[in-house]
């Protein structure tokens, strides 16, 4: 089969091999997608299973023999060189997910302490394959520039809520709440990029019902919850998403299972509180 490489990345040039072992050198990069595959992939902002595993084994099979070789004393052309790091950053680029922290604080309830839990995150958050940003002010104006801007595939709310909704910031920066249903066509728009919806908010099961056909997989709690808890479990959850940044979707569960066995083994109050909703089909 003709060795195929990602049409983007092959603008740099790949120079004609000049010899035996140059040529020998370019045939270990060998791009095991179809043809249009590629071109498929970049366009997206979030991997499926199948297409993160496919660039995964790409990635594996392709670097693992390639920079063994480019750190040995072997000559590679500067142009072939920087071929294969442009071919990198692209695989790269696809395997990183995408957090964006929307925090928001309630003057009738306890303080949350917003900017000590973001900070919390950019410290957990060391991994190269997963990215936190936030949002400086969380009104839905500022929260709706910065969300389509980035296309986060992970969307993580922490704010105080009920039943029928989310307290965040109105634009004049008081609290202000907003009910479930104005989400609903709000994450549908958004939902051909979104991997997991983290709703760290009171009694935000309704919520999540509501959204997680839209949101793949949510994680949300089912009554008023302890700060000291939910801050934990987040904590946990993050963590681990850290450890195991290249996995599929299924890391989501893993680390939802994985935090409430701890939350629950430390005795945290409302340790029972935590839910989590996937939906039938995963495109």
């Amino acid at each position: 089969m003709k060795n195929e490489f990602p049409k983007k990345a092959a603008t740099i040039g790949y120079p004609k091999a000049e010899s035996q072992k140059k040529q020998n050198i370019i045939s270990i990069l060998p791009i095991k997608l179809k043809e249009g595959t590629w071109d498929r992939l970049t366009k997206k902002s979030f991997l499926n299973d199948r297409d993160r595993n496919k660039v995964l084994t790409v990635r594996d099979s392709l670097f693992e023999s390639t920079f063994r070789i480019i750190d040995t004393r072997t000559k590679i052309p500067k142009e072939l060189r920087n071929n294969i790091f442009a071919i990198k950053k692209e695989i790269d680029e696809l395997l990183t997910r995408n957090v964006l922290y929307i925090g928001s604080e309630c003057e009738r309830y306890d303080k949350i302490d917003i900017t000590k839990e973001y900070k919390l995150f950019k410290g957990l958050l060391s991994d190269p394959y997963i990215t936190l940003s936030t949002v400086d002010k969380s009104s839905i104006g500022n929260i709706t520039q910065k969300w389509d801007s980035i296309k986060p595939s992970i969307i993580f709310i922490s704010c105080h809520g009920d039943k029928m909704g989310l307290f965040l910031e109105s634009e004049d920066g008081k609290s202000q709440h907003y009910p479930n249903k104005n989400f609903i066509d709000f994450f549908k728009k958004r939902s051909n990029y979104i991997e997991c919806v983290i709703l760290s908010s009171c009694e935000s099961l309704d919520l999540g019902k509501a959204i997680f056909n839209e949101g793949k997989k949510v994680i949300c709690i089912n009554r008023q919850v302890d700060l000291d808890t939910a801050g934990q479990f987040n904590k946990y959850f993050f963590r681990y998403l850290n450890d195991h940044s290249k996995e599929d979707s299924t890391v989501f569960k893993d680390a939802f299972n994985h935090s409430v066995e701890i939350v629950k083994f430390e005795g945290f109050k409302d340790s029972f509180a935590f839910e989590f909703l996937e939906a039938d089909k995963i495109c």
